[in-house]
């Protein structure tokens, strides 16, 4: 078995009227799985899982809204070794890349503040 960091994207959907801003939320797990494609199954249950079930909304800006799965955005092998190998402290489990339009918008991402972003695969 081997480890895998999984990427759910899961987005908040009011439950009437328009709707003209969606937040998302990727969430990554770490799941073990002979190979990718298993990986990928169980992602992709991971994520209807977190979906809210019929009758469960909760309040997003006001508006009564639910948990909408997306899609499983990415599937990254890490840890390579050993197939008894587990992570350890400090492992890297999975990486996003992005592009930043200045040194200004990389310090304001790195202090948490706000900043348009491309988003690389």
């Amino acid at each position: 078995m081997k480890w895998y960091g999984v990427s759910i994207i899961m987005s908040a959907r009011v439950l009437e009227g328009e709707q003209s801003q969606y937040l998302v939320w990727e969430n990554i797990h770490l799941v073990s799985a002979a190979d990718g494609d298993e990986a990928a199954r169980k992602a992709q249950r991971l994520g209807e899982q977190a979906m809210c079930k019929p009758g469960q909304s909760f309040s997003w800006n006001g508006r009564e809204a639910r948990w909408s799965f997306e899609g499983v955005r990415k599937i990254v092998a890490i840890q390579p070794g050993d197939p008894g190998d587990l992570p350890t402290d400090g492992a890297e489990i999975t990486y996003n890349e992005l592009l930043l339009a200045s040194a200004e918008d990389v310090r304001k991402l790195a202090q948490g503040e706000e900043v348009s972003t491309i988003y690389l695969e």
